[in-house]
């Protein structure tokens, strides 16, 4: 449609009535996804995805921590590309969480009222670079067994 100011914008309030009212849907974000359930490809699911920035940010936050990746990972060329082209706040992420769970941590040992057992652990990396880590394991309130690895030095 087009509009000159000499004959004002009344058309294009009457097409507003007339035209038939869709919600906007912005379909930049929708991604076309195509699962195949069979090896051999006889059933297809095709779903619409929808990227989530905050979920990504989560999951990788829990991919390092929870899978235990090695502590050089976060410092490998090919890692840093790829994270940095995702989103480059990761790095806070993961401290608010370490900040988080230390603090808990501090919390469970302060209304500990048990004895609490000291290990040590050591080892190596891909034969190159070693690890000690020290663990604290102790009896909850529940009476569950908890452990919290208080400190990881590389050597």
């Amino acid at each position: 449609m087009v509009c000159y100011s000499k004959n004002g914008t009344k058309h294009l309030l009457a097409h507003y009535k007339r035209c038939i009212h869709k919600p906007f849907k912005n379909i930049r974000q929708s991604i076309l996804l195509q699962e195949k359930k069979k090896v051999d490809g006889t059933t297809t699911h095709v779903s619409n995805y929808t990227f989530n920035v905050d979920a990504s940010r989560k999951d990788l936050d829990e991919m390092i921590i929870v899978d235990g990746y090695p502590l050089p990972i976060v410092e490998h060329h090919g890692f840093r590309k790829f994270v940095g082209g995702l989103q480059s706040l990761f790095k806070g992420d993961i401290k608010s969480i370490y900040d988080y769970e230390r603090d808990k941590t501090m919390s469970l040992l302060a209304n500990n009222k048990r004895e609490i057992a000291v290990t040590t652990d050591i080892w190596t990396y891909n034969h190159k670079k070693g690890f000690i880590a020290i663990t604290i394991h102790f009896i909850d309130q529940n009476w569950n067994l908890q452990s919290r690895i208080m400190r990881l030095i590389s050597h």
